[in-house]
C-alpha cells in the first residue's frame, strides 16, 4: 500500500504538478508577458490547462490527508515479521513507535506545510476561477490583474510541489 501511495505522490507531484501544470502556467505567464493583447492564448490556457487543477484537487488533498498513515512505521506491523508480534505487545508498541516517529522526524511538519500550501493554492485558485467565470479578468484592460493572480497561484503551487517532494520516500524506522 505504501508503494501505491508513493506512486500516486510521484504521479501527482512530479508528473502532473511540476512537469505539466507548473510548466504550462509558467509558459502562459511568459506568453502573456510577451503579448498581453493576445486573448486567444489566454483563453487557450484557461480552456485546456486550467480545468486540470480542478480535476486533481481531491487527489492532492487525499494524498496529504493520508501521508501520515502511509508513511508511519506502524504500518510495518501489518507485514512480517512484526505482523507476528503478540496482540498484547502490538497494543502498546504500535502507538509508541508512531509517537517516537513523529517526535524524531519532521514528517508531521512537512505534512502540515503541505496542507497549508494546498489550501492557500486552493483559495487562490477559487478566487481566480471566480473571476474567470465572471469574465472579470478576461479582457485586455484586466490583463495585469490576471497576471498578478496567476503569479500568486504559481508561487503557492511551487511551494506545494516542494512540500510534496520533501515528504519521505519510504517508511523511516526510528
Amino acid at each position: 500500500m505504501t508503494k501505491d501511495w508513493q506512486r500516486q505522490r510521484v504521479n501527482l507531484n512530479h508528473s502532473w504538478l511540476k512537469n505539466e501544470f507548473i510548466c504550462h502556467l509558467e509558459a502562459f505567464l511568459q506568453r502573456n508577458e510577451q503579448d498581453a493583447q493576445d486573448m486567444r492564448k489566454m483563453q487557450e490556457f484557461i480552456n485546456q490547462d486550467w480545468p486540470k487543477w480542478k480535476a486533481n484537487i481531491l487527489e492532492i488533498k487525499n494524498l496529504i490527508d493520508t501521508a501520515e498513515e502511509y508513511l508511519s512505521p506502524r504500518r510495518l506491523f501489518s507485514e512480517p515479521p512484526l505482523k507476528n508480534c503478540q496482540v498484547q505487545t502490538k497494543e502498546w508498541l504500535i502507538d509508541l513507535i508512531h509517537k517516537l516517529w513523529l517526535f524524531r522526524t519532521s514528517t508531521a511538519e512537512i505534512i502540515e506545510e503541505s496542507r497549508a500550501a494546498f489550501f492557500s493554492s486552493l483559495h487562490l485558485f477559487k478566487n481566480t476561477n471566480a473571476a474567470i467565470e465572471e469574465n472579470i479578468i478576461l479582457s485586455r484592460e484586466n490583463s495585469q490583474l490576471l497576471k498578478q493572480m496567476f503569479e500568486k497561484l504559481l508561487n503557492d503551487v511551487r511551494r506545494l510541489s516542494t512540500c510534496l517532494a520533501a515528504m519521505p520516500h519510504k517508511i523511516k524506522v526510528v
